[in-house]
């Protein structure tokens, strides 16, 4: 089919035509038509005329320039004939060699297409004068044998309320907007045709709507399907994709009025049609000859109510008299189901594409009304399985998995963005209270039991308490993070069992050692997550439950998307209880095992995903290793970042992740070996300073830590922390040099003093890094002192007048108050520091006028600097005179 536009004499049309145009040559287009020419000939004058003439209008009306006309015999083609379309009435007459009439000869064409064109001009100029009247529909009748055309207004007759013409034009309203619908369609069809077939479409529609109506009110019946079937194909005009979001949202909440309309009529049509045949049931149960088995009660399903009586079995025969109607209701209720059901179907997707769209701009209370339509819808959509077990519930499955996925996506976004709040006017509560309602609507209805929600409640799921009542008050703070842990149970002050006989009972103190340590853990948990703000607690809230609303949609669909979104909810979860734990003091061992919990539940989801979700993987164990490194963990931690990299499989499939985790990983040996340094270095000066062989295997541990460390930030080329790695081993072997025996005295202060040369360089130039500078200047300079030699103090000397620049007015002003701050501290130790060396110096040589020098103008500049010592560039100007005056 193809829309062509049309010109005659004044007048403009737009066509539908189906007259096949293959392509034969560039820029020239040729229809095909088939013909048997026996058939034709047989049907001359009169009906081949006709055809030869619906040929020509065809050519004509497609704008087609030329014919090919295959001639068939006895269903072989015999040959093919092309001619132009002009040439049709006198070609067509050659090719069938037509006997001539006692009117024309051979050689005259079928007809005349002048006449024609007068003819049809004609016509048009007669319909324009009197088919005057706006959406009227008008007859064209020209009786068999007869030159005269009737025109009928059918409109007109219509409104004088006669049924035959009321029923017609209704029927023929409603046919013509069909058609208009798939000429919409066509891929020909422009945007402007478009909306001008819309148009059309919808004021038919409408007009069909009113004929019916009124045809109902004359007692001409209630077409109750047909004026269903309307207001879906209705509904349809409106279904539109555009880029307008606003456009979109009032085109589908007209959609959606209409299929309401649609299902209401339906349904109460429905619900008598069950009646009566639930009446006949019972009047054929009365008489005793027909009835070999009854059980008792009859079954009578309420639809939308809250519950649905289960049907009883039995076996009931009914009169021969009463088979014919019984069997005519039960084949209307069937169809009218299987309608309803078409429509439930197109109203639940309609409505679910709004509560996406109005999710996009916050309006909390459009999304509310939208899910909880959509399921109510559902509920009414699966009580239709009752009247016809044959309805296909596969795209119901999906549909109800969608309502969970949106409830989801509502409770995620709310704890994610606080628009929801400030532009949507929503709270917590709000949020919860519909995910309840929609879980009480959908644990209303089970026609499988993969369907049954009821042993899954949300508030189930999240609350626990004594004797496992739910109450919604207690809904956040038992949220806090016994939420779903196995491994953490229930409320230690509950502890609620279950026994054989499946009575509940309560474990005694006797019978759970760790029961007062629980009490009073969960006391203090309670006491600290009552403390933080009313938002935070919202978050965690909201987020468990979105948790469930995803897993109830993945347990009706494979779909992979939902198993990440699971995930994803799980470690946000996670995510927020760990930023709690810097606050923590006593129940952090709780948290961290709840936290651990959410995030080892993400990351079997995303498991369930194989490679598309390696990223997600990756970051749920990073944060796994942060919980780990809070319980000062880091052979685990690195083990889990490891797990993080096998995840992810090579460096060039996600390269900014890989380098990401490579950096955890890195900061997690570096870590490892800083608090085995510490360690160690406190159980030396715990042990009177005696450097045992037990000291060895944290020694081995501190060095291939960093060691590693400075490996994995090389291969990254991150400059600084390769700089800082070296440092920490630096202040390793400066430390533990002097308790070594002679030999590796030596070897490890030739380390130290390579590990510091190797970090010197980095932060002397590094713009921004002039505390670690000057910290790490002073740490040098002491391993010099420490050393004791004339020359290792001169270098002392040197390496303390080398961090001058740290002190310079330029890097003053660029930094912060707290820099400053520091700063000045660095400055009083450094300065204390230069004249600790000159003293020494001047002990072992007092004969060195060079160190007398520096010493004189050193105290003189300390009695300048005294009371001032926020001066900032007194420290500065220090050093750089003896630096200047004084060098060695």
């Amino acid at each position: 089919m193809a829309i062509h536009q049309f010109r005659h004499a004044s007048y403009e049309f737009t066509l539908q035509s189906d007259t096949p145009t293959p392509l034969i040559v560039p820029n020239s287009s040729i229809s095909l038509r088939a013909c048997d020419t026996q058939e034709f000939n047989a049907r001359m004058p009169t009906s081949g005329l006709f055809s030869c003439l619906d040929v020509y209008l065809d050519n004509i009306m497609a704008n087609v320039p030329q014919l090919a006309l295959a001639l068939e015999k006895q269903g072989f083609v015999q040959a093919i004939k092309v001619m132009q379309t002009n040439e049709i009435p006198s070609a067509m007459r050659d090719i069938y060699n037509a006997q001539p009439t006692a009117h024309n000869n051979q050689t005259e064409p079928l007809f005349d297409t002048s006449v024609v064109d007068s003819n049809a001009t004609l016509l048009l100029d007669f319909l324009k004068s009197n088919c005057s009247t706006d959406n009227s529909t008008y007859l064209l009748q020209r009786k068999s044998g007869s030159k005269d055309i009737t025109l009928i207004d059918a409109t007109s007759l219509s409104a004088n309320r006669q049924r035959r013409w009321t029923h017609w034009l209704g029927m023929m309203s409603a046919r013509f907007a069909k058609r208009i619908g798939a000429q919409a369609c066509l891929p020909n069809s422009t945007p402007s045709l478009n909306k001008l077939f819309r148009q059309r479409q919808r004021n038919l529609f409408q007009n069909s709507l009113e004929l019916l109506n009124d045809l109902k009110d004359m007692d001409g019946g209630g077409h109750e399907t047909i004026i269903a079937d309307v207001y879906s194909n209705l509904a349809d005009t409106y279904l539109l994709a555009s880029s307008n979001e606003a456009a979109n949202i009032d085109c589908l909440e007209n959609a959606q009025r209409h299929l309401d309309a649609a299902e209401r009529v339906l349904f109460s049509v429905l619900t008598k049609s069950e009646r009566k045949e639930a009446s006949d049931d019972s009047s054929d149960s009365d008489s005793d000859d027909y009835i070999k088995e009854l059980n008792v009660g009859e079954i009578i399903v309420q639809m939308k109510k809250e519950t649905q009586s289960p049907p009883r079995k039995g076996k009931i025969f009914t009169s021969p008299k009463s088979n014919s109607n019984s069997n005519s209701n039960e084949i209307e209720v069937e169809v009218l189901s299987t309608q309803l059901h078409a429509i439930y179907t197109k109203l639940i997707d309609i409505t679910l594409t709004l509560t996406t769209l109005h999710l996009k701009t916050y309006a909390s209370s459009s999304v509310m009304i939208c899910l909880r339509k959509a399921a109510n819808s559902l509920k009414a959509q699966i009580s239709l399985t009752t009247f016809n077990p044959r309805l296909d519930m596969q795209n119901l499955l999906k549909q109800v998995s969608r309502v969970w996925e949106l409830s989801g996506e509502l409770a995620r976004s709310y704890a994610a963005d606080d628009a929801w709040i400030a532009t949507g006017h929503t709270s917590c509560d709000d949020v919860i209270s519909l995910l309840l309602d929609i879980e009480k609507i959908c644990s209303s209805f089970s026609f499988s039991k993969k369907m049954s929600f009821s042993d899954k409640g949300i508030l189930n799921k999240l609350a626990v308490r004594q004797q496992l009542e739910i109450c919604e008050d207690e809904f956040i703070t038992l949220s806090k993070l016994r939420i779903h842990h196995p491994e953490l149970g229930a409320d230690p002050r509950v502890n609620a069992k279950k026994s054989k006989k499946g009575r509940k009972t309560i474990q005694g103190r006797g019978r759970d050692s760790d029961y007062e340590q629980n009490v009073k853990l969960s006391s203090q948990l309670d006491a600290f997550f009552s403390k933080q703000p009313l938002r935070l607690r919202d978050q965690r809230k909201v987020l468990a439950a979105a948790v469930l609303c995803f897993e109830k949609a993945n347990s009706l669909s494979d779909e992979e998307e939902l198993v990440k979104k699971c995930g994803d909810a799980s470690n946000e979860i996670g995510v927020i209880l760990l930023s709690a734990i810097p606050q923590l003091v006593g129940v952090m061992p709780l948290v961290l095992k709840a936290a651990e919990f959410w995030f080892l539940r993400g990351v079997g989801k995303f498991d369930k995903c194989e490679k598309s979700a390696a990223r997600n993987i990756a970051l749920i164990r990073c944060n796994l290793a942060q919980c780990h490194k809070y319980r000062k963990n880091f052979v685990d931690a690195s083990e889990t970042l490891r797990l993080a990299h096998v995840a992810l499989g090579q460096r060039a499939d996600d390269e900014v992740m890989w380098d990401r985790v490579s950096n955890e990983i890195a900061a997690t040996f570096l870590t490892y070996g800083v608090r085995v340094r510490q360690e160690l270095l406190a159980e030396i000066v715990n042990g009177a300073k005696s450097y045992s062989n037990s000291y060895k295997t944290k020694e081995t541990i501190i060095v291939d830590n960093i060691t590693k460390a400075i490996e994995i930030y090389t291969g990254l080329g991150n400059a600084k922390q390769i700089s800082s790695g070296h440092y920490q081993l630096a202040l390793f072997y400066s430390k533990v040099w002097g308790l070594q025996r002679e030999t590796m005295a030596v070897e490890f202060l030739n380390k130290a003093f390579e590990a510091f040369g190797q970090a010197y360089g980095f932060f002397r130039k590094t713009k921004g890094e002039e505390n670690t500078f000057v910290i790490l200047s002073l740490d040098l300079a002491n391993l010099y002192v420490s050393v004791g030699k004339y020359s290792d103090l001169i270098a002392s000397y040197k390496c303390v007048l080398d961090s001058r620049q740290a002190f310079a007015a330029e890097a003053w002003k660029r930094g912060s108050i707290p820099w400053r701050e520091t700063m000045i501290v660095l400055g009083t130790t450094i300065t204390e520091l230069l004249g600790n060396i000159l003293m020494k110096l001047l002990r072992i040589d007092k004969g060195d006028e060079r160190v007398k020098a520096a010493y004189k103008e050193y105290l003189v500049h300390k009695m300048k600097m005294k009371g001032a010592a926020e001066e900032e560039e007194g420290v500065f100007n220090l050093l750089e005179s003896l630096a200047k005056a004084h060098a060695m």
